[in-house]
């Protein structure tokens, strides 16, 4: 450890009989951090993919290249629905990661791993030119700027993005900002210095900018943290020139998002009939949420971590629970702070958070709580308490306990950490670990419950399958939505055989309103085309007939139970005549879903009618609106499958 805090030795320590000689350059501090980053996280590499890892990675068939050709690239790139900018950067790099590797979680992991380290080296680049402005001089600067960015690297709340291999596009995203915002760093400087701002700095910052919304949309609050370094490291000085410049920037991003929100709607509007909270629920939330961000920061306890944080109670008033509203004076407090702008080092620290917050804990419906929200605004609070507590200690003429105090804070923050991955590296022990510290996680005991299933149909333990129930049964009392458990429980009594209780759980669906009972029966489809369930017609007609019978008209969920009935005809039943009935229907209706009529195509190519099935094809491609090569790209990679058929007219 001591090679670790070897830049802190060198440049803090005023005792010539502590490390003496010691004077770590940037190349032996960059080493110590990137060694220390590899330590700590080196054991959760084995974990495995988890959760969301398996929709947009795992079965996504269009990140396996079958070449590198423009077609293939764009199919990778646009290949999920997620986000407005469809995160194309993200996916490629996922794409050319299986292609060169095969699809491992733990080369996924590792891809992140570096992608850390390097984000690890960028913000200690942007700290230290940040350090001066805030009245902290060399040799401090350096060390301190260190320290903190160490205490980021290792952090318990930053492993997510580590380990959790859909993450990439949060660090991806990360690269991108911290780039541009070390590119219009350096400019600022060399403009107050009296020099000139090299030619490609504007649109170098423009790339970095969009490089980044193209790996995640969170990117562009890189704009906000470029206010935060303005108002409290160069106090808006400046020519109208450079204001010019970055307005025009700020211009194109606003330009990209309004082209995202008129082509792609559905993925940027308010849904929030699908949460269980209303706008202004999700806001008196989401100030108790930073405080408890700020908490895990300040005092990382390990039960306070968890992948999962669905535990999170809803405000639903300024007293319920009472800790909301002193939590939104406490969240007002530090924008005061902030915004009072002394000691800069406190604003600036508080601004970054707040402006690294600004869009995923506010008004996007987004689920309440996760822990990678947190990768770079978590630098600002960090950065407060190295400096503040420096301070102290020089106030206090203490500045010999600094190091030991350094020395304790990262071991803590490493071994914590380290335990941590240690734990990611089998996800059974993970989850184990989780729905303990957090008992009402509907989501933990989900995961827990399915991957005690899974071993005991490897190993055959009764014992693995009863506490896998049980934990599967708590997580559906726990659910506000429990339509994953009780669809989970129902598949498992099929293949149980068990008819009582699969009349049981009909009867607990039937008291459930029809989105629920709608995303079951999906569920049940799903599964069983899958071949991951065995095909049990009975439970899948049952549920159909409670939301199909004595229904009239369209609506949404019928819609969607009309179309996956369609398949299980089709791909289960082999029934390819009332499949392809129940898809002519919803293409008959007005407004029909694109997936729907895309179905229909590919169901007349499966069942011998190439012809029609091109005709549809083409039906649907001249209705596609401009940006379909882009934003509806699995559609038409869809269709060009159907085109394709043998036997199709040319």
């Amino acid at each position: 450890m001591l090679f670790f805090l070897s830049p802190i030795l060198g440049h803090v320590s005023t005792d010539p009989s502590v490390a003496p000689g010691v004077r770590a350059g940037p190349g032996a501090a960059a080493l110590a951090l990137l060694a220390l980053v590899v330590l700590v996280f080196w054991p959760g590499l084995d974990g495995g993919f988890l959760f969301d890892d398996y929709h947009v990675v795992v079965d996504n068939g269009a990140l396996a290249l079958p070449d590198y050709g423009a077609t293939a690239l764009l199919d990778a790139a646009f290949s999920t629905h997620t986000g407005p900018t469809r995160r194309p950067l993200a996916l490629l790099s996922f794409a050319f990661e299986r292609s060169l590797f095969g699809l491992d979680a733990t080369t996924a992991k590792c891809v992140n791993l570096v992608l850390h380290g390097i984000n690890a080296l960028l913000l200690l680049w942007l700290v230290r030119l940040l350090m001066p402005r805030f009245g902290i001089a060399a040799p401090d600067a350096a060390a301190l700027a260190w320290l903190a960015v160490a205490l980021w690297a290792v952090h318990p709340l930053n492993l997510s993005p580590v380990l959790y291999v859909v993450q990439r596009m949060t660090l991806l995203a990360g690269t991108f900002m911290l780039l541009g915002l070390i590119v219009y760093t350096r400019a600022r400087l060399r403009q107050l210095g009296g020099g000139r701002t090299a030619r490609w700095t504007w649109p170098a910052f423009a790339l970095c900018l969009l490089g980044g919304l193209a790996s995640k949309e969170t990117a562009i609050v890189m704009l906000l943290m470029v206010a935060a370094i303005e108002a409290h490291a160069f106090r808006f000085g400046g020519t109208r020139r450079t204001w010019r410049r970055l307005a025009g920037v700020a211009l194109l991003a606003a330009a990209a998002f309004a082209v995202a929100a008129v082509s792609v709607p559905e993925s940027v509007g308010m849904r929030y009939g699908a949460r269980d909270f209303t706008l202004v629920e999700r806001l008196l939330t989401e100030a108790r949420v930073l405080l408890r961000y700020l908490g895990m920061l300040a005092w990382p306890q390990p039960s306070a971590f968890a992948l999962f944080h669905d535990d999170v109670v809803v405000s639903r008033g300024l007293f319920t629970p009472f800790t909301t509203l002193p939590a939104l004076l406490a969240v007002a407090a530090l924008g005061a702070l902030a915004w009072r702008g002394r000691p800069r080092w406190l604003a600036f620290g508080l601004a970054w958070f707040l402006a690294g917050h600004a869009l995923e804990s506010t008004v996007l419906p987004l689920e309440l709580m996760h822990e990678h929200r947190n990768y770079l605004a978590s630098l600002g609070p960090l950065l407060v308490m190295v400096l503040g507590v420096a301070a102290l200690l020089r106030r206090a003429g203490a500045r010999r306990l600094g190091l030991p105090l350094a020395a304790a804070t990262s071991i803590a923050l490493a071994v914590s950490s380290g335990l941590r991955a240690d734990r990611w590296s089998d996800p059974l022990s993970m989850m184990a670990y989780d729905a303990a510290a957090h008992p009402r996680s509907a989501r933990s005991h989900y995961e827990l419950g399915r991957l005690l299933v899974e071993r005991a149909r490897a190993n055959g333990e009764r014992q693995d399958y009863a506490a896998g129930i049980a934990a599967i049964e708590r997580a559906a009392a726990l659910a506000a939505h429990p339509a994953l458990a009780l669809g989970t429980l129902l598949q498992l009594a099929s293949e149980a055989g068990d008819e009582a209780r699969v009349a049981a759980l009909l009867d607990v669906l039937a008291g459930h309103g029809t989105r629920l009972r709608a995303k079951v029966f999906r569920q049940l489809v799903r599964c069983q085309v899958a071949q991951g369930c065995r095909a049990d017609p009975a439970p899948v007609f049952a549920l159909a007939g409670t939301l199909l019978d004595g229904a009239a008209g369209g609506g949404y969920w019928r819609r969607e139970t009309t179309a996956w009935l369609a398949i299980y005809y089709l791909r289960i039943l082999g029934d390819g005549p009332a499949g392809i009935g129940l898809l002519r229907e919803l293409d008959a209706q007005p407004g029909a879903r694109l997936d729907h009529r895309v179905r229909l195509a590919e169901a007349l190519a499966a069942h011998g009618q190439p012809d029609a099935a091109r005709r549809q094809a083409s039906s649907v491609r001249a209705s596609l609106p401009w940006h379909a090569s882009v934003t509806l790209r699995p559609y038409l990679r869809r269709l060009r499958r159907v085109v394709a058929t043998p036997g199709a007219s040319p």
